[in-house]
């Protein structure tokens, strides 16, 4: 016998009500925590707007390459930096539009790493447009290591990791509203440090002793009944 229901966001006990008529809990995952601190000041030669996730439609990279595309002449230190793998097709439509844009040393496919958080690290933006997730581990380690991060306000999960213009910034599935708010970010250091600051004070919540602690709890809970 089922005796509760897990799931990863609190958005989520609404949808499997009409299938669960029982306990349902919220568990988030975990999510790696970091001591570093991202350099918010204006006084680098280069700045890196980042994106981490499988390359594939849902993940919708190609926004954040057309919104890109509209301003990188006027921000020459600035690149975009796309992290991951996927699709062979996906790819090769993510490369053909970087071509045609005229953005080949502009935005950059750069694959896999094995320690994304140092590579994040060296990043002031990240750009997370996913049209739906189920809890989004990248975007959690994005705002971990303070990064001010822009997602869609449509976007399962994403709408709740990020608070909008307390945490992070939330935007429609449109290019002119990207660029927007990159421009916004792009321009002011102080508000880089402000949301990317209260991103990673929030991330703590999803810390692993935390996550383990409250599977402790639902555990005990269980076994007590």
């Amino acid at each position: 016998n089922i005796k509760v229901c897990q799931v990863l966001m609190p958005s989520f006990v609404d949808l499997m009500k009409p299938y669960y008529s029982g306990e349902i809990t919220v568990i988030p995952n975990s999510i790696p925590q970091t001591d570093k601190n991202i350099d918010y000041s204006n006084q680098k030669d280069k700045f890196i707007i980042a994106n981490v996730g499988r390359l594939a439609e849902v993940k919708n990279q190609e926004l954040i390459i057309k919104a890109f595309a509209k301003i990188y002449k006027k921000y020459p230190q600035w690149e975009v930096d796309i992290w991951g793998n996927g699709s062979e097709k996906y790819t090769q439509k993510l490369t053909d539009l970087i071509e045609e844009l005229g953005l080949k040393n502009k935005v950059i496919l750069k694959g896999t790493s094995k320690n994304i958080l140092h590579e994040l690290e060296k990043c002031d933006i990240f750009v997370f447009p996913s049209l739906f997730e189920g809890f989004g581990i990248a975007l959690g380690e994005a705002m971990s290591v303070g990064l001010p991060s822009i997602g869609l306000r449509t976007a399962p999960a994403v709408n709740e990791l990020i608070v909008d213009n307390t945490n992070g910034i939330l935007i429609d599935n449109d290019i002119d509203d990207l660029v927007l708010n990159l421009e916004k970010l792009i321009n002011n250091a102080d508000l880089r440090k402000k949301l990317g600051t209260k991103a990673k004070e929030m991330i703590e919540n999803y810390s692993e002793e935390n996550v383990l602690n409250s599977w402790e709890e639902l555990i005990k809970k269980i076994n007590k009944n």
